[in-house]
């Protein structure tokens, strides 16, 4: 209502989205960890790196979200545990109701992109970001 009435200005408007976005991210996946089948631990161990224009805080109306989902837990079956839980919770978001659907999620810019796992550890994650191994992340990565 603030915006259609010009009472905010654009950069509002992109804060409030951004921050809109962050909350229902952060509900959401507590809301999918708490009714996920094969959840091993009380509070999932994920981080929801974003980039593009949720990462800039100039997201917009009907903006897509640029993410990579990263885990840090040392369960030896973490990375299969939270593939699951990082497909079903994208599902949830992006599924499409008679009111519309949440946001569209973009998962291209994760380490190897389309092609790289879903969800990354942290260390493999920390790797890619500081250059350390034959796969590195581009310059421009590093918000």
């Amino acid at each position: 209502v603030r915006d259609v009435e010009g009472q905010i200005t654009v950069e509002q408007v992109a804060d409030d989205l951004s921050l809109l976005a962050d909350a229902v991210l952060q509900v959401a996946i507590g809301w999918a960890w708490a009714r996920f089948g094969k959840a091993h631990r009380p509070d999932p161990r994920l981080a929801v790196i974003a980039y593009g224009k949720l990462g800039g805080k100039e997201l917009g109306y009907g903006g897509d979200l640029d993410v990579v989902f990263v885990f840090d837990d040392d369960d030896e079956n973490a990375a299969e545990i939270y593939a699951g839980f990082v497909r079903r919770l994208i599902t949830w978001l992006t599924l499409r109701t008679a009111a519309g659907e949440l946001f569209d999620i973009d998962t291209a810019l994760r380490p190897n992109g389309n092609s790289g796992l879903l969800v990354t550890s942290l260390a493999h994650f920390e790797a890619y970001q500081t250059g350390r191994g034959s796969n590195t992340a581009w310059t421009w990565e590093h918000q």
